[in-house]
């Protein structure tokens, strides 16, 4: 059961990742005050999973789960 969590998670991930990665190359995102991150940066925070990565791929998520309610 465990392992098909973690596949879950890693196709969600590969799915952020190419939704990101279809992106303009210009495009910045700033969450809250902090500093603007390129779609380079986005990619690389939801590949290292870290709290920036993570809280990319609850937003992509959520919007993607939104699409189904339409």
């Amino acid at each position: 059961m465990e392992e098909k969590n973690n596949k879950i998670n890693k196709e969600i991930k590969e799915l952020v990742i190419v939704r990101l990665e279809s992106m303009p190359d210009t495009i910045k995102i700033s969450f809250g005050s902090g500093e603007e991150l390129t779609k380079k940066q986005l990619i690389e925070h939801v590949k290292e999973e870290d709290i920036f990565g993570k809280l990319i791929i609850n937003m992509q998520v959520k919007y993607l789960e939104s699409l189904k309610n339409l």
